[in-house]
């Protein structure tokens, strides 16, 4: 039981490192899996944006499309689309600087939490 206690422990560990994304159920529940994974990875960015002092000024934060599709497996087409719903939802602002034109980010955490809150009731 030791030997098995002790590879759980290390999986667990490996399992839980920098690497992964966190999917919240309910707003997967609610809004897609899709959703949740693309909206994980980039809470993710924006976490180690803020960490690393890399916010613009409005709380903007870059990641590109294929960052986002090297972690999550959403292709350009995917994330396209939940990109404009996200924008439909007011949850995600979007806007495009620099030659070639880059994605910068902001999400509306009280926006996101009032859906959620309005979902789950």
């Amino acid at each position: 039981m030791n030997g098995n206690q002790n590879q759980i422990e290390i999986f667990t560990e490996k399992l839980l490192n920098n690497d992964s994304i966190y999917v919240n159920h309910n707003f997967a529940k609610i809004y897609g899996f899709e959703m949740a994974v693309f909206m994980g990875e980039l809470i993710n960015k924006f976490n180690f944006a803020r960490e690393e002092n890399k916010l613009d000024k409005d709380g903007y934060f870059n990641v590109t499309q294929k960052e986002i599709r090297i972690f999550t497996q959403l292709n350009f087409n995917k994330q396209t689309k939940i990109i404009s719903k996200l924008k439909a939802l007011e949850i995600l602002k979007v806007k495009k600087i620099g030659l070639p034109a880059k994605n910068w980010y902001k999400i509306d955490i009280d926006k996101l939490l009032e859906l959620y809150s309005n979902e789950e009731n």
